[in-house]
């Protein structure tokens, strides 16, 4: 089934009793190792199942799963080698399903057959087991930054989650630990050069709160950022709702309806680490505001048009 059309809600459709599913993805790599256009909100999708602390490391542990990628070994020193497969690969893993075939990456620089059968094989022997009421050998996954970017583990690095569905985001806040200690007696990590955009000696007119890695690691995260200290973000209890899924807490609370609700903020800086917080702690941290601030009504059109 092609993927801009597919529904990915019916992944996380439970089978009926006895019955095995098995999903076989066939990807191809678009400009820096991205889903083409037309399925990027399939991987956007997966990524947000991925990351959300809501959705429980069982999602799709009912589903087997097998991933083949397209692309070219040319750019693999560049690290955009079937990342989008890779990624995919290590997602359905890390949300409990089965991998039943070793990922496979097919370079367009070598003869498609060849790279295609051994991928091939490995599934229908795995198919074929299921079939007959037996379990399959669990294929292993593959390494690599593309990988670990994707996977929820326990051993944290930039980008990943913590394994578990009530924990969040473990990732060391910038200037925290050893790396705050190696940065001397700054009172506060958005003075830190690495932390915090711009020269801590600023005025904070003249401050920006977010740094490119700030952008970058919110961005993927799903936000739209909004001048240079607000956000706001398609929260996926507004999808559910417009599926007919159910709403989040504040509708069954207050009587919210979810899909006309927006996560927006005004400030991305925080002083806590909520565990049932949207901002997933890839947030800038601050007690006080030292930034320069954007006209409010700038903040509230862009947030709408977002």
């Amino acid at each position: 089934e092609d993927l801009a059309s597919f529904s990915f809600d019916a992944l996380l459709t439970r089978p009926a009793s006895g019955k095995a599913e098995v999903v076989a993805l066939l990807l191809s790599t678009h400009t820096d190792g991205v889903l083409p256009p037309t399925c990027a909100h399939f991987g956007t999708l997966l990524a947000d199942h991925v990351h959300d602390f809501r959705v429980g490391r069982s999602a799709m542990k009912h589903l087997s799963f097998a991933v083949l990628g397209f692309g070219s070994s040319v750019y693999a020193s560049a690290g955009h080698y079937c990342t989008a497969a890779v990624r995919a690969d290590a997602a359905f893993a890390s949300l409990g399903a089965t991998r039943v075939a070793k990922l496979a990456r097919v370079s367009d620089t070598k003869e498609h057959a060849t790279q295609v059968a051994p991928w091939q094989e490995e599934l229908v022997a795995s198919v074929l087991a299921l079939l007959q009421g037996k379990q399959p050998p669990q294929a292993v996954g593959v390494e690599g930054r593309a990988a670990a970017e994707a996977a929820v583990a326990t051993t944290f690095g930039e980008g990943d989650e913590e394994e578990g569905y009530n924990s969040d985001d473990s990732s060391t806040t910038v200037g925290s630990g050893a790396a705050g200690a190696a940065q001397g007696n700054a009172s506060d990590v958005e003075e830190l050069a690495e932390g915090c955009a711009g020269d801590a000696a600023k005025k904070p007119q003249d401050r920006q709160m977010l740094t490119t890695k700030h952008r970058a690691q919110l961005t993927k995260e799903g936000y739209k950022i909004i001048g240079s200290h607000s956000a706001v973000k398609l929260c996926r209890w507004t999808k559910h709702q417009l599926r007919g899924r159910g709403g989040c807490y504040k509708h069954s609370f207050y009587g919210i309806t979810s899909y006309q609700c927006m996560e927006a903020t005004p400030s991305l800086a925080c002083a806590n680490k909520c565990v049932f917080c949207w901002r997933h702690h890839k947030n800038p941290v601050g007690t006080e505001w030292k930034w320069s601030m954007d006209p409010p009504d700038q903040i509230v059109a862009d947030g709408i048009d977002q």
